[in-house]
């Protein structure tokens, strides 16, 4: 008769007070003792109060997955949202997405002896502020990234391991070098977190922009979905990329019935918008028999060109 030993795990408690993602970093790093970071949302609501009692660190990871709705990485305590906010595609929402998350204040970035510690009181920091205060630490990111905003918390940890904290909360992926550190795009996690923001609902009392909305979505998730890993991350590789789709295929029907909704919610580029063009008419005027492409401006938003039926393409 063999014996059935039964191991016990000591149950640890995790407990959140509430407050914004620089709370949340702050009070799990001072728990787990390990840096995180924590994407901003971009919207000023204060993540509840949780108590979460777990027995290990895997199952903490899945708690707070299914307690705050965040995308925890699997090597670090970095966490997003499951979705992109959506001021990170186009550019009529950028400066909506900047506006809300708060300035960081009081934060203290220190490098000492080539440990990095981070404070933060509240507000989300970005990448070009976090370098900023370790100019020594040789970093660098694919452009998508330049307005994330993040909470961090470390204390006298390894440069690496908060970089890849961070890659993980704000969805790249972390190419080290030599002394150098890239955060470049990540297919499989930008394909999640785009189709999780596509698959979300369009809240709003305003039908134009509820329109608009839906069919800015609509077009990004139609494309994502037509294009492979390999394709994603050429095309945010040089800036220069270029993809185009011909009549009937579904990424230019779904183009075009974004432009149809962008008729009613009346939200064209900056581009046009400058120039005073008569958007609508322009709309009107696409040529729906010529092939449809999908570019990038200089700051990562996504462009879309449509054909004119004069000859000349008008950017949205």
């Amino acid at each position: 008769m063999s014996a059935i030993g039964l191991v016990l795990l000591a149950a640890s408690t995790f407990s959140f007070s509430g407050g914004d993602e620089s709370a949340l970093a702050a009070a799990l790093s001072r728990h787990i003792e390990r840096p995180v970071a924590v994407l901003c949302s971009g919207g000023s609501a204060i993540l509840k109060k949780h108590e979460i009692v777990y027995e290990d660190h895997a199952a903490l990871r899945r708690l707070l997955n299914l307690k705050v709705g965040a995308d925890v990485g699997l090597s670090s305590w970095g966490m997003g949202p499951r979705a992109w906010p959506e001021g990170f595609f186009f550019k009529q929402r950028t400066d909506e997405y900047v506006n809300k998350v708060p300035r960081s204040s009081k934060t203290l970035i220190q490098l000492t002896n080539g440990k990095l510690s981070v404070q933060m009181e509240s507000g989300g920091l970005t990448l070009e502020e976090l370098r900023s205060g370790m100019p020594k630490v040789n970093l660098v990111w694919n452009k998508f990234f330049n307005e994330s905003h993040f909470a961090l918390a470390a204390h006298a940890a390894d440069v690496s391991t908060v970089l890849r904290t961070v890659s993980d909360a704000i969805g790249a992926k972390l190419v080290i070098k030599d002394d150098s550190y890239t955060l470049d795009i990540d297919p499989v996690v930008f394909r999640r977190r785009t189709m999780a923001l596509c698959d979300l609902p369009v809240n709003g009392s305003i039908p134009q922009l509820v329109a608009g909305t839906r069919g800015d979505r609509a077009y990004l998730g139609t494309l994502v979905k037509y294009l492979s890993d390999a394709q994603i991350v050429k095309f945010y590789a040089g800036w220069n990329g270029v993809v185009s789709f011909a009549p009937n295929h579904p990424v230019h029907k779904a183009a075009l019935r974004r432009a149809e909704a962008l008729i009613y919610a009346n939200t064209p580029s900056e581009e046009v918008r400058v120039s005073g063009a008569n958007v609508p008419k322009l709309i009107r005027s696409i040529d729906t028999d010529e092939p449809v492409r999908t570019s990038l401006r200089e700051d990562g938003t996504i462009l879309c060109l449509y054909p004119l039926t004069n000859g000349q393409w008008l950017g949205i």
